[in-house]
């Protein structure tokens, strides 16, 4: 009979932790307890099961109350962008079959791959029918990791997002359980450096997740990473992506990982990935293929007599996504219809050609915009996307280098300053004659300050928004003091050295006089650089005072652009206002009362106008000269979030919260290559 397995529980302190790598033991499971707030603790489960139980610091950044709010705001989130507004909505789940996955472990490293009698148990078995990827990613083990891979157009992306259904039920039913997140690797190109530092960046552009809340999220592993589009990253930069998710992989060996690649761009990568498991998502066969077009009806039967005739078109049907586009397309058209719309050279741009026109004219819905307008500028906004990297398109997240030329950008400049001489300049006009300034006066100050704000804006520098805004005097205090300590002890220390070597240097004779002189210049050499200190971090310290929520509960387009406005507007209510009361009253004691509101209006105006301009007033003037150019050139239309409701309604788009996304990246790439 055999012995019952006994659990063995380590306590492990922090210098026996860093760079440790503990494994199963005999095939047992290991619980770890984790003390404090250690970070480096890497895990290579062999055998057994590996636990972590993480104790909370007293330091805690949140209460538990709190972070388990924001995580059920991110799962609400996760699951209405994407499984209710992209999988629900998708091309691909039109297409009801079940699509077959071939394991492919032989195209990852994996943690054992230096092993013999590991790595030569790695086999390319097709599994049963039925399979799914959440299946074969629970049969993982311990710190998951899988490798989706597809010919495009396979199902990648709808496998990753019905795996992240099921993650997302799983967390929403235990709220303890790590957080499914889908992100694309697209953008790693524009960031390059280590994969936690840009997820901290993507979970505020995507899910307007802080990035305090975010980086505990990613140093605690409390995030399980769908990461999409290897394939989608920039050619030059694609290995090196590769390499930064190994490294990751290494650091982070607890957090479950799975990520989304082209077959043959995965193969033509010089390094393979550090992951335990990878499937291929097969294509479909013609047994698929028909029972596909019987379940949908008479409708599709020209297509059936076709593909029935035509091999080669029948294997350009087995993608999910070309059957998807072939049965929108040439639903109800006659077997000769077909024919001749499929004759082509390319049959993907025939394809596709053809799908543009057919959800044109698509019945129940209103043609608010020419064909020829939204063809222009689906195709520069796929082309712009393409060339920054992007596979979801933010309103608010357009640069100025989306600019086609060296002519434009000097226009942007020019577009600057007419904006703010129409919008800061005619809102202090205004101002100034309702506070009985004379016309032309306030016409010459007004103008003025508009003009003068607009040549002050950079325009060869990106736009920042600024969406989050909340003070908080706990950061002020944290920021101030804690720099001017360490301020203040550099100072110490760099004084007693000089001291020490002038006066060896100067042969000075050392009495109980001297030294007490010597450590009177020392405290006043320190206490002076604390000084100085204060007056150099201050600045700082109040621009970390204004912090914003953990989380934004509610998504919208634009929303970075409307927040940096509200925003502005709170800079100037925290700095303008008592400056101003501050201002007034002085004048009003030193001179009178009319000139103590006279002159505290004044500053009220201009140092609202400056921490406005701080705070995200700035932003919102590049953002509105940037599109009204962009318009002008017949790049982008006046209203961009209603034309792209208006594409999406025609199947080109998919809304992702506040951002939106081309249907499929083939579709993408084919309004891209038409500028």
């Amino acid at each position: 009979m055999e012995e019952p397995q006994q659990s063995q529980n380590i306590n492990i302190s922090e210098s026996t932790l860093k760079h440790v790598q503990v494994g199963g033991i005999a095939g047992r499971d290991l619980n770890v307890t984790q003390n404090q707030d250690i970070q480096n603790v890497h895990v290579t489960n062999v055998f057994g099961t590996v636990n972590i139980e993480q104790s909370r610091s007293s330091s805690a950044l949140i209460t538990e109350q709190e972070d388990l709010q924001w995580r059920r705001v991110l799962l609400n989130k996760v699951r209405s962008f994407w499984i209710e507004g992209i999988l629900e909505e998708s091309l691909h789940n039109k297409v009801l079959i079940d699509l077959g996955l071939q394991e492919q472990n032989k195209l990852t490293r994996g943690q054992l791959s230096k092993v013999q009698e590991f790595s030569s148990n790695k086999t390319d078995t097709t599994f049963p029918k039925g399979t799914t990827a959440t299946e074969v990613f629970q049969n993982v083990g311990s710190g998951r990791t899988l490798l989706i891979l597809g010919e495009p157009g396979a199902g990648k992306t709808v496998t990753l997002l019905k795996l992240a259904e099921n993650l997302v039920a799983r967390a929403e039913n235990d709220l303890t359980q790590p957080l499914p997140v889908i992100v694309n690797l697209s953008s790693w190109a524009n960031h390059r450096g280590a994969i936690d530092d840009w997820l901290v960046q993507e979970l505020s552009k995507i899910y307007k997740v802080s990035t305090v809340l975010g980086e505990l999220w990613i140093k605690k592993e409390q995030l399980i990473l769908l990461l999409d589009g290897l394939d989608e990253v920039d050619i030059k930069y694609r290995n090196d992506c590769a390499q930064a998710i190994n490294q990751f992989v290494q650091e982070y060996g607890l957090t479950e990982l799975v990520i989304c690649c082209r077959y043959q761009d995965y193969q033509n990568l010089p390094e393979s990935l550090d992951l335990l498991s990878a499937i291929y998502v097969q294509p479909l066969n013609a047994e698929q293929i028909y029972h596909f077009i019987e379940q949908v009806g008479q409708s599709l039967i020209g297509l059936k007599e076709v593909l029935q005739e035509n091999n080669k078109l029948l294997e350009f049907a087995s993608s999910p996504l070309i059957l998807s586009i072939m049965s929108l397309t040439y639903q109800g058209c006659s077997k000769r219809e077909i024919i001749t719309l499929s004759k082509a050279d390319s049959q993907h741009h025939r394809l596709f050609e053809n799908y543009i026109d057919r959800m044109m004219d698509r019945r129940g819905t209103t043609r608010q915009y020419a064909d020829t307008k939204t063809l222009s500028w689906l195709s520069w906004l796929a082309s712009d996307m393409e060339r920054n990297s992007k596979k979801i398109f933010f309103i608010e997240h357009l640069q100025p280098n989306s600019l086609p030329s060296r002519l434009s950008k000097f226009q942007y400049s020019i577009e600057i300053v007419k904006v703010s001489t129409i919008v800061i300049g005619i809102s202090h006009i205004v101002i100034f004659l309702l506070m009985s300034v004379k016309p032309g006066y306030a016409l010459i100050i007004g103008g003025g300050l508009g003009i003068i704000s607009g040549l002050f804006i950079d325009s060869s520098k990106e736009i920042k928004l600024v969406e989050t805004v909340q003070w908080s005097w706990k950061n002020v205090r944290h920021t101030l003091f804690s720099k001017i300590r360490e301020d203040i002890k550099f100072a110490s220390i760099l004084s007693i050295i000089l001291v020490v070597v002038a006066s060896i240097f100067a042969s000075v004779e050392f009495s109980i006089t001297t030294i007490v002189g010597l450590l009177f210049l020392i405290l006043i050499f320190a206490i002076g650089n604390g000084i100085f200190g204060v007056i150099l971090r201050t600045p700082l310290a109040v621009v970390n005072g204004f912090v914003g929520p953990e989380i934004e509960e509610k998504v919208f387009p634009n929303q970075g652009i409307w927040s940096s406005a509200l925003n502005a507007r709170k800079f100037w209510r925290t700095f303008g206002v008592p400056l101003g009361m501050i201002c007034g009253i002085t004048y009003g004691f030193l001179d009178s009362v009319k000139s103590g509101i006279i002159m505290g209006f004044f500053t009220l105006f201009v140092v609202g106008l400056i921490t406005g301009l701080m705070g995200g007033r700035a932003a919102c003037l590049q953002h509105i000269a940037l599109r009204r150019l962009l318009h002008r050139k017949n790049l982008a239309p006046k209203n961009y979030r209603k034309f792209l409701d208006y594409a999406a309604d025609r199947y080109f788009l998919q809304k992702v919260g506040g951002g939106y996304i081309f249907v499929h990246r083939m579709l993408q790439e084919h309004f891209a290559a038409m500028r």
